[in-house]
């Protein structure tokens, strides 16, 4: 009975730390827009509040029809400094016309994944139609933990 007891008492505090852990913000951290042209378009905004940042671009993929956003995510701080991770929870891309109607979107859910401070940068990238859009909008939504 005993061991029940502690088998039942061990998945409570796995469930209520996987519950408790990380949890999403609905804050949006950066929302960047980018006029779509016909070349490529560079973009970099930090996430708010801290020192993380997104790097991107954006660029018009052969017959014009799409076009790919790379996104990449740094976190960069002086060696002395401590700091929180950077949890992204949600990664929204938007296609938007001239009076910023939707035209196309793509979400990607980085499963709440951890940006450290000082590591490996993280890379995303989506391809989208941009049929009649004229800007390209991107919402990050996360925390500091």
């Amino acid at each position: 009975m005993a061991s029940g007891v502690r088998l039942g008492a061990l998945l409570a505090l796995l469930l209520a730390a996987e519950t408790g852990g990380a949890q999403c913000l609905s804050d949006v951290q950066a929302d960047i827009r980018v006029p779509l042209v016909s070349g490529p378009v560079s973009f970099k905004q930090s996430l708010a509040p801290g020192d993380a940042r997104v790097v991107g671009r954006a660029r018009p993929q052969r017959g014009r029809e799409t076009v790919r956003v790379d996104l990449r995510f740094v976190y960069r701080i002086p060696k002395d400094v401590i700091a929180f991770d950077e949890i992204i929870c949600e990664i929204e891309v938007l296609v938007e016309d001239a009076a910023g109607q939707e035209v196309a979107r793509s979400v990607i859910d980085p499963n709440s994944i951890n940006l450290n401070p000082n590591r490996v940068p993280l890379s995303y990238a989506t391809t989208l139609y941009k049929s009649g859009g004229t800007a390209l909008r991107i919402r990050i939504r996360g925390n500091y933990e």
